[in-house]
C-alpha cells in the first residue's frame, strides 16, 4: 500500500510542479503566487492583508513582500480607511487586473491541456476521487 500511496504523491506533485513552471512562463515576471494574490484582491475588492494571509497559509511578512512588489509594479492600491488605519484596505488596479485575466486565461490554458485526454466520465470520476480524498483529509485534521 505505501509503494502505491507514493506513487500517488509522485504524481500529484509531478502535476502540480509542472502546472507552476508553465505557469510562471506564461506569467513572468509575476509568480503564480502573485497571481493568485492579485485574483483574490480582484474577487474580494477591500481585502485586507490578514486575510490574505489566512486564505493562503502564508507568513505575514511574505505576505508583505508579495502586496509591496505588487504596489510597486502598480498592480494593486492601499487604502488608509479613516476609522481604521492599522487595516490597509487592498484594490486592484486595471494593470492588476490585466494580469488576472492572464492568469485566468492561462490556468484555464493548462487545465484543458492536461485533462483533454480524459473522456467527460473519466473527469467525472476523478472529480469524485478527489473529492472524497480532500474530504477525508480535511475530516481527519479536525479530528487530530
Amino acid at each position: 500500500m505505501t509503494n502505491v500511496n507514493s506513487k500517488i504523491d509522485a504524481l500529484i506533485h509531478a502535476i502540480r510542479l509542472q502546472k507552476e513552471v508553465d505557469l510562471a512562463q506564461k506569467l513572468a515576471p509575476l509568480s503564480p503566487r502573485q497571481a493568485l494574490i492579485l485574483s483574490l484582491i480582484e474577487k474580494q475588492p477591500g481585502l485586507l492583508q490578514k486575510d490574505i494571509v489566512a486564505v493562503t497559509k502564508t507568513q505575514p511578512a511574505s505576505v508583505s513582500s508579495f502586496l509591496k512588489k505588487l504596489e510597486d509594479n502598480g498592480l494593486i492600491l492601499r487604502h488608509v480607511p479613516a476609522e481604521n488605519a492599522r487595516n490597509k484596505e487592498i484594490y486592484i488596479t486595471q494593470a492588476g487586473q490585466k494580469i488576472v485575466n492572464q492568469f485566468n486565461k492561462a490556468n484555464a490554458d493548462i487545465n484543458r491541456k492536461m485533462l483533454g485526454s480524459l473522456s467527460k466520465e473519466q473527469k467525472d470520476q476523478l472529480i469524485t476521487l478527489l473529492a472524497k480524498i480532500e474530504k477525508s483529509y480535511r475530516h481527519s485534521q479536525k479530528s487530530s
